[in-house]
């Protein structure tokens, strides 16, 4: 009998694979939007990742430094410093006189003498360590720089030891006209054998 069937023919079960369909492609859909979340997120390179420290500048640090300052010792008192003049020149006193203008200074001044050669000119020598000091005494003299010097070999005025700095009397110092101890006239440093003991008593 035909009455106990399906006017429609229609079967129930003839539906599910159009649902399973629909199913499968909501499925892969998920995923692929799943997939591309993921290939973006895990794809870009994060704060502090190897990226983008190899992407930053290397920045170099440099330490510089500052030199040390030059300094220089300063100049003993006068008083401590032992000046002995010299007078090179045949000007009678100049030894005296340029002893009195340092002593007045405050120098500790030791007996005036006579150079052994002629002084075409002043100098002011310093023994080891006294630059500073000889440097001072010229000043005090109105000495250029230039004339100040170490003690040459051999020295122009004899037993240096005892002083700390020489002052050699030249005609600048002596007063203008003033006529030079010796026959011949040569520099302080020269190596000469012209003395002049011969007015060493009287020309200081």
């Amino acid at each position: 009998m035909s009455s106990g069937g399906d006017p429609g023919g229609g079967d129930p079960h003839h539906e599910v694979p159009p649902v399973r369909v629909v199913r499968g492609v909501a499925l892969v859909a998920v995923g692929v939007v799943i997939g591309v979340v993921l290939f973006h997120t895990v794809g870009r390179p994060q704060g502090g990742s190897v990226a983008s420290i190899a992407a930053a500048p290397a920045t170099s640090s440099t330490t510089t430094t500052a030199p040390a300052p030059t300094t220089t010792a300063a100049a003993r008192p006068p008083a401590q410093v032992k000046t002995l003049v010299a007078n090179g020149t045949k000007a009678s006193g100049a030894g005296a006189k340029v002893s009195d203008t340092l002593r007045k200074a405050g120098y500790n001044v030791l007996a005036p003498t006579n150079t052994t050669t002629t002084a075409v000119s002043s100098a002011v020598l310093f023994l080891p360590g006294f630059a500073s000091e000889a440097g001072a005494v010229a000043t005090a003299l109105g000495l250029a720089p230039a004339t100040v010097m170490p003690v040459p070999t051999p020295s122009p005025v004899a037993n240096v030891q005892a002083a700390n700095v020489v002052v050699v009397v030249g005609p600048d110092l002596a007063g203008p006209g003033a006529p030079a101890s010796g026959a011949s006239t040569t520099s302080t440093t020269a190596h000469t054998t012209t003395t002049a003991h011969s007015t060493s008593s009287s020309v200081r």
